[in-house]
């Protein structure tokens, strides 16, 4: 996943089909899993990046597959309101420590310090998908299921406020994430190598 810093190309989607797109592409990381990926048939258009929401979305359910058991399933729900769509994405894993439902969203944040080593990942994703949700006007958290697990939301306006092509929407914690990649990319490719940051 790149920074999310990129300039955003905003046209008519319907959601739906980037919820399609983005659980395609992850059926054979869940098969391998032993997770069942599902989502509803609610259709709904919206103005939006569908790049850069393909990759927010295919980022939520690299997670939700990583902390998932097997023989479990993970449902994708859109809401529709009068003013947007919120997006859920629920899993049945082992859940996110209330202390944690906010510093998840920081760069290089992981909900167990053992998961870089046992998971994988740079602990980038989710702030990368922040920068994303909010150059929508939009909003990322996320939530403790009432039994197991965790839902990941993402609520986008039908109609974002316009990002001014030559001040988009300053967001310090973007700035840091969009400097570390900076160094990383130039660390990686004097070693022969390419970061990839679509899963946290």
């Amino acid at each position: 996943m790149e920074s999310g810093r990129d300039r955003l190309t905003f046209r008519r989607v319907q959601l739906a089909q980037i919820v399609k797109q983005a659980m395609d592409c992850m059926v054979p990381v869940a098969e391998a899993a032993g997770v069942q990926l599902i989502h509803d048939s609610t259709q709904v258009e919206i103005a939006a990046d569908p790049d850069r929401l393909l990759q927010v979305l295919t980022n939520l359910l690299s997670n939700a597959v990583k902390f998932s058991p097997r023989n479990s399933t993970i449902s994708v729900l859109m809401r529709p309101d009068p003013n947007g769509v919120t997006l859920s994405v629920v899993d049945p894993g082992r859940g996110i420590p209330a202390d944690k439902l906010e510093t998840i969203f920081g760069r290089f944040q992981q909900v167990d310090a053992s998961d870089a080593r046992q998971k994988g990942g740079t602990g980038l994703g989710l702030a990368i998908c922040r920068t994303i949700v909010l150059q929508h006007s939009g909003r990322i958290w996320a939530e403790r299921n009432p039994v197991r697990g965790s839902t990941f939301r993402v609520y986008l306006p039908y109609k974002p406020v316009p990002i001014g092509t030559e001040d988009p929407i300053f967001d310090p914690e973007a700035e840091k994430v969009a400097e570390v990649m900076a160094f990383a990319e130039s660390t990686s490719r004097s070693q022969g190598k390419r970061l990839s940051l679509v899963k946290d």
